[in-house]
């Protein structure tokens, strides 16, 4: 996030380790939720009188967690269309300057002004070290992005995963390496204290300026798991810190077990970090309650749902974001971000009922703050929600526009506002919403210029003014810098692809129905089909129509009529099925019509088929049908 650092007003804070056990409650827009906390600046507590362990909510798992989308059991049709291909604003293509096979460049990514940082955390196999990781820089020169630097942790170790998370505020830093094995560990032994180091940069030259450990680091914390700065200061994640560490003040029970933690560092005297904060919350232990996600907006921190503020006597806990619509496996927290006085969190695995069936959709929640309390006031959905999908895997705000990352969506359309399918399993797929009068709305649909199965598109999102960035750490091209050629000859090197927020359009919701005839081509409504001629008395082979969805929400069929001077002569298969049990199309979906006609006489034999839909342009599409019988 880009800013000068906050103006606090305060001297300087020594060193200062907190947790929290109690919880608030629900925003409820009950005052005396939050009625303790002073908001003027700086905030400074009056009391604290928090309510029972009762209102603990438990948030857990980690993105791996999800299910695995159903196969579609769909079979390809003959002429199927292609999906639209985005012509309004095709997304810029970017590439590392050393793509490597599974590299995962893509995995995370900010964005500050003109700069942007990408993380490859799986890179370093030719330099031999596997798993090492690597963070590229790109600087904005006019309409192209140039790459400005490579960077590499200076103790690299196999596995570090050094650039799981980045972060990024002007012209400083931060890059996450949750698996390094600590200071004094031997080669090859993984224990995953986690480190994060923070770079500085003068002219165009970047360089180390500190490598930041917790003060109780242990064994599998994975301290650096995620990463977030705003001026001064900077907060990291360990998800799975369990209080265990010799150091660790106060000491915790078994219940705290791996419940996370998050840090704050300050940077003091202009070049040095000092740890300001140790943010922990209550939870049963079964798993990480804080530090899978971390964001920072001036004097306010969130971490998986959990707020904290500064204050004069250093961080503490001021809320528990919660929704009436999450459950304890939804994730909810899986991911956050935050501007201002507004809040984003995740939860990719949350399940909304469709039909008698739930779907493990994913969601997102917006949160505002309302005087001394955070309020929901959004519950945001994918439009084209599968199960699976997990949209909310990643979150980004700037402003007035949310970014939604949903990396296992399988969608094959390219650009802005394509088709909706499910035709490339885990191309992944982002969402822009704008905000009006407080009320989030769908703007664009967005996915890759050049979308494949397994690119995960959207496992990172960043915005950052006018510029969107989603990253695609499972794209396979071989290509270099901007724009390079297309292919597939480098599995997992992954991509990045750029969108501006000015050229996006509002995608319109509405269903389509389109009909192929018998060689797959589209027909027009009330054209005339002719089946063909027959003899007389025998039934004809069957020919097959199509009808497809090529809108983006459900196209709901309301039957097929067969109605016409011969009707009865023309048997119309698969009208029952249909009616039953596809009465709804989804985006991208078809069904078959098998026709087959018996005549009764010779000559021309007419009849009509009538197809009715919630399509409002189209609500009864019509086909004239002809054949004609002919003597034995």
């Amino acid at each position: 996030m880009a800013g000068s650092p906050p103006s606090r007003g305060t001297p300087e804070i020594p060193f200062f380790e907190f947790s929290i056990t109690p919880f608030l409650k629900p925003a409820t827009g009950k005052a005396n939720n939050f009625q303790s906390v002073s908001t003027s600046n700086p905030l400074k507590i009056i009391a604290c009188p928090f309510p029972s362990r009762g209102s603990i909510l438990l948030l857990a798992m980690c993105r791996f967690a999800s299910a695995a989308p159903e196969p579609s059991g769909k079979s390809p049709a003959p002429g199927d269309p292609k999906p639209a291909a985005g012509a309004v604003a095709t997304p810029a293509y970017l590439k590392s300057s050393s793509p490597e096979r599974y590299g995962n460049f893509g995995d995370s990514s900010a964005i500050s002004g003109d700069t942007l940082v990408i993380g490859a955390p799986e890179e370093g196999a030719a330099s031999g070290k596997p798993g090492a990781g690597a963070a590229y820089v790109f600087v904005r020169s006019g309409e192209s992005w140039i790459q400005q630097a490579r960077i590499t942790a200076p103790d690299a170790g196999t596995y570090d995963f050094f650039g799981s998370s980045v972060a990024i505020s002007g012209n400083t830093m931060v890059v996450g390496a949750p698996d390094q094995d600590g200071i004094d560990a031997e080669p090859y032994v993984d224990l995953a204290y986690g480190a994060a180091y923070v770079y500085v940069r003068s002219g165009t030259v970047w360089t180390l300026q500190a490598t930041l450990r917790a003060s109780n680091a242990d064994q599998s914390d994975q301290f650096g798991y995620s990463v977030a700065i705003s001026g001064d200061d900077i907060v990291i994640g360990a998800p799975y810190a369990d209080g265990s560490g010799a150091r660790e003040k106060p000491p915790f029970n078994a219940t705290d077990f791996a419940g996370g933690a998050a840090y704050v560092f300050s940077r003091v005297n202009g070049n040095q970090w000092m740890q300001r904060a140790n943010l922990k919350v209550a939870h049963d232990g079964s798993y990480s309650a804080i530090g899978l996600s971390v964001a920072i907006s001036g004097n306010t921190l969130v971490s998986q749902g959990h707020v904290f503020v500064r204050t004069e006597i250093g961080w503490l806990f001021h809320a528990s974001l919660k929704s009436p619509t999450a459950a304890y496996d939804d994730r909810f927290g899986a991911a956050v971000a935050i501007s201002g006085e507004t809040i984003v969190v995740g939860a990719p695995a949350e399940e909304f009922k469709e039909a008698e069936f739930s779907k493990a959709t994913g969601a997102v929640h917006v949160f505002e703050r309302n005087g001394f309390e955070w309020v929901e006031t959004s519950l945001i959905k994918a439009f084209n929600a599968e199960q699976g999908d997990d949209f909310g895997n990643s979150v980004a705000i700037s402003g007035d526009t949310i970014v939604v990352g949903a990396e296992n969506e399988w969608g094959s359309g390219q650009g802005l506002n394509p088709v909706s399918d499910e035709e490339a399993n885990y191309s992944g797929a982002a969402y822009a919403f704008t905000r009006q009068n407080r009320l989030w709305t769908l703007q664009s649909y967005l996915k890759a210029s050049n979308t494949g199965a397994d690119d995960y598109m959207g496992a990172s999102v960043a915005i950052d003014g006018d510029t969107i960035v989603l990253g695609a750490p499972g794209e396979s091209g071989s290509g270099k810098g901007f724009n390079p050629a297309v292919n597939e000859s480098r599995e997992g090197a992954g991509a990045v692809y750029l969108f501006a927020v000015s050229k996006l359009r509002q995608l319109v919701l509405s269903p389509e129905i389109t009909v192929l005839g018998f060689k797959g081509d589209p027909i027009r409504n009330n054209a005339t089909v002719n089946i063909g001629r027959q003899l007389v008395g025998k039934r004809s082979n069957s020919k097959e129509l199509w009808i497809q969805n090529t809108g983006n929400i459900p196209l709901k069929l309301g039957g097929i009529k067969n109605a016409g001077k011969h009707s009865p002569e023309y048997r119309i298969e698969y009208y029952k099925y249909i009616s039953e049990y596809h009465s709804s199309l989804a985006p991208g979906d078809k069904i078959q019509i098998e026709l087959t006609i018996r005549p009764k006489a010779k000559g021309l034999r007419r009849t009509t088929l009538t197809i009715k839909s919630n399509d409002s342009d189209e609500p009864a599409f019509k086909i004239k049908l002809k054949g004609t019988g002919v003597k034995p």
